[in-house]
């Protein structure tokens, strides 16, 4: 588990980096990091496609 000041860190970088939005509530589930990233995948794919 991340502290939260790290979890913050990290879901600001990943918007910053992808320009998705990933909930924070996404980062206090038991999510690995492979379930994070098909997320993220997911959010990209999808706004494309819009």
């Amino acid at each position: 588990m991340l502290d939260s000041l790290i979890t913050v860190e990290i879901k600001n970088q990943i918007e910053a980096d992808f320009q998705v939005n990933v909930p924070l509530a996404k980062f206090f589930e038991e999510i690995n990091i492979t379930q994070l990233a098909s997320f993220v995948l997911l959010q990209i794919t999808t706004s494309k496609a819009r």
